[in-house]
């Protein structure tokens, strides 16, 4: 249910508009990132630390996204990966995206305490404060 969970999400964000300049920024850049190698099993936590620098220090969210989307495919076992990828995708209100990411992140990692605080704070923004209580 996990790896499939983070593969429905891959599948979710290629058909619902991180095509555009999320994939463009993808094609555009390196396979890996300079100093991942994409080889190393660890090599998500090095794509999930350079997706956040580039969303909160560059300030570049389709750059963002596009790593991160790479740490998902990349560890299709990885909460953390989604987890940072919904924080990316609710940067841009892509809350569908978003909410796709921290449930992905959930279904990982049940005890992710930052997924469920990043999935309740989405569902409050779109009005649905009932389920985030749940």
């Amino acid at each position: 249910m996990s790896h499939m969970s983070a593969l429905l999400l891959a599948g979710f964000l290629a058909a619902n508009g991180c095509r555009s300049t999320e994939q463009a920024a993808l094609e555009r850049s390196e396979p890996t990132p300079a100093g991942v190698n994409a080889a190393d099993p660890t090599a998500s936590a090095g794509l999930i630390e350079i997706g956040l620098s580039e969303l909160y220090h560059e300030n570049d969210r389709h750059a963002a996204i596009a790593t991160l989307t790479r740490a998902v495919i990349n560890d299709l076992s990885s909460a953390a990966s989604c987890e940072a990828l919904g924080r990316a995708l609710l940067f841009k209100v892509k809350l569908a995206e978003s909410e796709a990411a921290f449930r992905s992140a959930l279904d990982l990692d049940p005890t992710f305490v930052e997924a469920g605080f990043q999935l309740g704070l989405l569902l409050q923004m779109a009005g649905r404060s009932a389920e985030a209580r749940d």
